[in-house]
């Protein structure tokens, strides 16, 4: 079975390891190098790491839409399959043609639920008891492909972004290969989904990661860790930029953004109920644990009120 595979993060690395491992994988196609992190020095995405220390051809195009040199390439590896996650752009038609078997794409969640860019950030901050990987054969739209296999999984209380994506990698590797070897054998049948009940999710920035206060407890709780790691659950005081890096809920009371307790540890109130910090980080600063923070920072009191 020859496959190419299309996909830049590393979310992709567990389904891309297991194909290299059971079939032919002849490409990877992943987007460009780009600059990152301070410095700006250039740095290949973990795909193009993980298909160069295994020895197997890379194709970085800009676009490949309208790009016929890309296509010429991409035929010449005669793909059985063509798999795709988290790859970046929208493929043509063209492109989705030359495989013999079509063109299969892994999106993290129980489609047509959070179609689009985070559906794991959206499916945590929406308080879901429960996620998933969907396989579907892809169209010129975006996750609105028929849906071929999903796999259901349950979110933990305590996960986080960070944990849940690491959690769906490894299930997207084995949907993979079950939808794989189901068209391979005939034995999976395309089911069109309800395009109705489809919801959608935006790409998450930055500033999505300030703590709103006047929530309740568990709604602020669940949007630390739909941001946690990236981009970061935070708030202010005055010109002071505070990161929360580990907290749970507590049942304080008092105004939203009050500091409640300082013994130990940080309680800060909420529309109702209250966030308990454990550990935080001041910009430019290692982070701590609450101990250790409030021995330097004597500002951080009673009564003051986070923004």
């Amino acid at each position: 079975m020859n496959i190419v595979f299309m996909g830049t993060p590393f979310f992709c690395i567990p389904t891309l390891e297991e194909l290299w491992r059971d079939y032919n994988v002849k490409a990877v196609v992943c987007q460009p190098d780009r600059k990152a992190h301070r410095g700006h020095k250039v740095f290949p995405c973990p795909v193009k790491n993980f298909a160069v220390s295994k020895g197997i051809s890379v194709l970085q195009p800009e676009k490949v839409r309208k790009n016929d040199q890309f296509l010429q390439k991409l035929k010449k590896y005669e793909p059985d399959i063509i798999v795709v996650i988290a790859y970046g752009q929208i493929l043509p038609k063209s492109v989705l043609d030359v495989a013999r078997l079509g063109c299969i794409n892994l999106h993290a969640s129980l489609l047509p639920k959070y179609r689009g860019a985070s559906p794991i950030q959206f499916s945590i901050m929406n308080g879901d008891k429960k996620t998933g990987v969907t396989s579907m054969m892809m169209n010129t739209k975006m996750d609105e492909g028929d849906i071929l296999l999903q796999h259901e999984m349950d979110i933990s209380e305590v996960d986080v972004v960070g944990t849940l994506h690491d959690k769906l990698a490894q299930l997207s590797a084995r949907c993979a290969v079950e939808t794989i070897e189901g068209l391979r054998d005939k034995t999976i049948e395309p089911k069109m989904q309800d395009h109705e009940s489809a919801t959608y999710t935006r790409l998450i920035k930055k500033e999505d990661g300030r703590v709103k206060w006047d929530q309740d407890a568990k709604k602020v709780f669940d949007h630390y860790r739909a941001m946690t790691p990236w981009p970061g659950f935070f708030t202010y005081f005055e010109d002071k930029y505070i990161k929360i890096i580990e907290c749970h809920k507590g049942q304080g009371s008092g105004r939203p953004g009050e500091i409640l307790k300082t013994e130990n540890v940080i309680e800060i109130a909420c529309m109702d109920g209250s966030i308990i910090v454990e550990r935080l980080q001041m910009a430019g600063k290692k982070a701590l644990d609450t101990k250790s923070f409030l021995n330097g920072n004597s500002w951080m009191k009673k009564g003051i009120v986070l923004n």
